[in-house]
């Protein structure tokens, strides 16, 4: 089995040592790629991370993270050489903040499920700022979508303990 990375198993580090491997200038920022599997990337409706690269004395911001061609890319104003080695420093408030409206998306659609079995997820996107989480598969009385709100503000100010499990997607 592959290992998994580190966002999965300790995403709370927030600092690690990496090999720049590519760096290729587009249309509108550079595509900066490393070696190691650190760094998460948008998908499944989901933000990457954000963060800087530390060279030396240089800080460059890393406003993205995202995949091209089965490739992990930072999206920055700067390009580097391959093969330097730099301090990629994960923006935690960003990650941490995603984190969070990911658990409330959970809970958002389980608390609507409760009262409505037929529903689905559709669309998600979960950022550091908002998620948005679109359900199908019945009419919501928007009173009802108040209420759902409500029990995951009330689970959030008791202040529930979330654990972790990793699981193949056919045990769920």
């Amino acid at each position: 089995m592959t290992a998994l990375p580190p966002y999965w198993v300790d995403p709370l580090k927030d600092q690690f040592t990496v090999t720049i491997s590519n760096s290729r200038f587009t249309e509108e920022h550079f595509e900066i790629a490393i070696e190691e599997d650190v760094v998460k990337a948008a998908g499944g409706g989901q933000a990457g991370d954000r963060g800087i690269l530390r060279i030396d004395q240089e800080e460059i911001v890393v406003q993205d993270t995202m995949e091209r061609d089965g490739v992990v890319v930072m999206l920055t104003e700067k390009g580097l050489t391959e093969g330097v080695k730099a301090t990629l420093v994960i923006d935690m408030d960003w990650r941490l903040s995603i984190m969070r409206n990911h658990t409330a998306e959970h809970l958002f659609a389980a608390a609507l499920k409760e009262r409505y079995p037929s529903l689905k997820p559709g669309a998600m996107w979960i950022d550091g700022n908002h998620g948005t989480v679109e359900m199908v598969g019945a009419k919501v009385d928007l009173q009802e979508l108040y209420s759902a709100e409500k029990a995951v503000q009330n689970a959030i100010h008791r202040d529930i303990p979330v654990s972790t499990e990793t699981m193949k997607a056919s045990e769920l």
